[in-house]
């Protein structure tokens, strides 16, 4: 009986060990994520330059030992950030670029207008954008962010491209260059002129499509 005893208290330290090891790299994803999204908030709201394991450990309610931990340097915590947005947007324009080939040219725009919304929705990303692409033209040639940024910047182009061609539009990748710059610039616009409504987006979107249809 006593062995058995001692089996079964065994038994159970071991099944909190395997829980632990199954969670153990849960929590350090989320305790990474935290990190991120805190520091993409300070980057929106005082800039890169304002970026230190201690002020993102302050805004992630955190200490600047755990930023250190996930991120032992600046830079790696700047461009991990950076990385981290630039999958936030891709999820973001999952949306525009899902439509079926049959689908109406209307129904882009429509899609389009409500990826603008969602940006308009969450500021702090869209000043993160911006902040992000300074940064990385600022950096040393070559940069390693300038070439993520560059390739997201050519995949989201080439999405969009086909999307459009599918629709009968000509010129399609030119057109889905103006298409995304358009919606940059009015999100700039945005910035300085908050009462802007989205049906304004929709007509210049509208105007831009109309001039590239065959």
């Amino acid at each position: 009986m006593k062995t058995k005893q001692a089996n079964s208290h065994n038994e159970q330290p071991r099944s909190e060990k395997t829980r632990q090891k199954k969670s153990g790299p849960q929590r350090k994803t989320k305790s990474r994520d935290k990190i991120l999204h805190a520091a993409l908030e300070v980057i929106a709201s005082e800039g890169v330059d304002a970026i230190t394991h201690r002020r993102v450990g302050k805004q992630a309610d955190v200490s600047h030992g755990v930023v250190s931990y996930h991120f032992p340097t600046r830079d790696d915590l700047v461009n991990e950030s950076f990385l981290f947005h630039i999958r936030q947007l891709e999820r973001l324009s999952e949306d525009v670029t899902s439509l079926e080939r049959d689908e109406k040219i209307s129904d882009f725009i429509d899609s389009t207008v409500q990826f603008v919304k969602r940006d308009q929705a969450t500021p702090h990303l869209v000043r993160a954008d911006y902040e992000m692409i300074l940064y990385a033209a600022r950096q040393p040639k070559p940069s390693k962010l300038a070439e993520i940024v560059r390739e997201w910047e050519d995949a989201a182009t080439t999405s969009i491209a086909t999307k459009l061609k599918g629709f009968g539009i000509k010129d399609s990748k030119r057109c889905a260059r103006i298409v995304i710059n358009l919606a940059r610039a009015y999100e700039l616009e945005c910035m300085t002129h908050p009462e802007l409504e989205l049906k304004e987006f929709r007509a210049r979107l509208q105007y831009v499509i109309s001039e590239f249809e065959a």
